[in-house]
């Protein structure tokens, strides 16, 4: 069959003819069961059967949509563009709220009292309103102190102890002292029991002379 072209580029054919009749000569496409060869109508027909059956795999007009995006959804079309559209817009919402949080939380300083009776100079104070920031370093120098306080007792306690470890030492040697002076006074004792005994014993012969 001959066809002839048009001034404006377009292919003429002779004889006009239905669908049926044209054989497709495109690209072959198994996945969509379009083969080459066949007629257009089938081609066609193939085409449109695979578009339905799409559009039905994607019908989203059961779909419940949660409460939380039906404010979002409002009365949009129940189509997978428009649900996506949906997520993406609440998606954005979500990302401010969460901004926006975090932006209340660094700047969350709240005032709140404490009891400072067990660390606070002075006696007449026991508790005080402060932001959340100036009590956690309250708290964190109170147990400085703490620890400050524990180390100097344990150091006057050390020190204690060697002074306690030299007073022993000083009591066993003076002990040692006592027993050599009562052992040197039992000796005393008795040279002047014996120097007694030799003055007696001089009387004693002072008076036969007489």
């Amino acid at each position: 069959m001959t066809y002839t072209t048009a001034s404006n580029g377009v292919i003429m054919c002779p004889v006009a003819t239905t669908s049926n009749c044209v054989s497709y000569q495109g690209c072959a496409f198994p996945t969509l069961g379009i083969c080459i060869g066949e007629s257009l109508s089938n081609v066609e027909s193939t085409l449109a059967n695979n578009i339905i059956s799409l559009l039905a795999t994607v019908d989203m007009t059961n779909i419940i949509i949660p409460s939380c995006l039906s404010s979002t959804f409002g009365t949009s079309t129940h189509t997978v563009y428009n649900f996506i559209n949906t997520l993406t817009q609440y998606s954005c919402v979500l990302q401010n709220e969460i901004t926006t949080i975090n932006s209340t939380l660094s700047n969350f300083n709240p005032l709140i009292t404490l009891d400072y009776a067990c660390c606070s100079s002075n006696p007449c104070v026991t508790t005080g309103t402060v932001p959340l920031t100036q009590a956690f370093t309250n708290i964190i120098n109170c147990i400085c102190s703490i620890v400050s306080t524990n180390a100097a007792i344990q150091n006057s306690l050390i020190a204690l102890q060697t002074e306690q470890q030299s007073l022993q030492g000083t009591i066993v040697n003076q002990q040692i002292q006592i027993t050599a002076l009562n052992n040197a006074l039992v000796s005393l004792e008795s040279m002047v029991a014996t120097l007694q005994s030799r003055v007696d014993c001089l009387n004693l012969a002072t008076n036969n002379n007489c």
